[in-house]
């Protein structure tokens, strides 16, 4: 099983999904969500944009968590 994607996509996925980790902590423990707050988005493109974050996470869980971490399964 490879990783997907490049180099560069995969370290954007990272970025993403840790920006996304902050944004949901500061969401919960502070009461500021970074996209209204600094970017003032709202509505469809806000939830576009979490869309993109969630993939994001996905991405950089399987090629961290499952690639790296667990290694190969088709390894044997």
């Amino acid at each position: 099983m490879a990783k997907i994607g490049n180099e560069l996509m995969r370290m954007v996925a990272v970025v993403l999904a840790s920006v996304g980790a902050i944004n949901w902590g500061l969401i919960e423990f502070a009461g500021t969500d970074l996209l209204v707050d600094t970017l003032g988005l709202t509505g469809d493109t806000y939830t576009a944009v979490i869309a993109v974050v969630a993939a994001a996470g996905a991405l950089a869980l399987y090629n961290v968590g499952v690639v790296e971490l667990l290694g190969d399964p088709m390894d044997g």
